[in-house]
């Protein structure tokens, strides 16, 4: 909601349309994004890329630095990695990145666009302790980690908007 309202409040209007979304039902069948590229003209030739954001606000267990991000693409998504790594490159303390192929993976909203043949671009923080418990609240979450992700996720908007296109 913050990007979507430092978007809103940009004044400028970038060379593409930016949609922010919050899906339901992942855990179901991931209902609302599979919905809404079912039901809209989602398809490679007019959708850039999407970006997906689960659970960016802790880190895993392992992560005693609170500096891991993983971040997945499909394989031929070269230019998607590397404007996420210049993001990366730009914080003060750059995250150690974990950097994966998404295909065949259908954890997360990210698979309903993978069917589609739509760039994806994932971002996680790790499995934390809390993890699908009544205990992740939301006085655990990480501000700092989860700015720094949001400044690498706006690095990535804004460098799609401007070049509208991926390679």
């Amino acid at each position: 909601l913050a990007l979507a309202k430092k978007w809103s409040d940009h004044g400028e209007k970038p060379a593409c349309n930016i949609i922010f979304a919050a899906w339901n039902c992942e855990e179901r069948g991931m209902h609302g994004s599979r919905y809404f590229v079912r039901h809209t003209d989602a398809n490679p030739g007019k959708v850039l890329a999407y970006i997906n954001m689960d659970m960016i606000s802790r880190s895993a267990p392992v992560d005693n630095n609170r500096r891991q991000l993983s971040i997945g693409t499909m394989p031929e998504s070269e230019g998607l990695r590397q404007i996420a790594i210049a993001g990366n490159l730009g914080l003060p303390l750059p995250f150690e990145l974990d950097l994966w192929d998404v295909t065949g993976h259908s954890g997360s909203d990210y698979a309903s666009f993978i069917e589609k043949n739509i760039p994806v671009m994932t971002f996680f923080s790790g499995y934390q302790v809390d993890y699908h418990t009544p205990e992740d609240d939301a006085d655990k979450a990480d501000l700092k980690k989860m700015e720094d992700i949001l400044k690498i996720v706006n690095d990535c908007i804004r460098e799609l908007t401007e070049s509208s296109s991926v390679k």
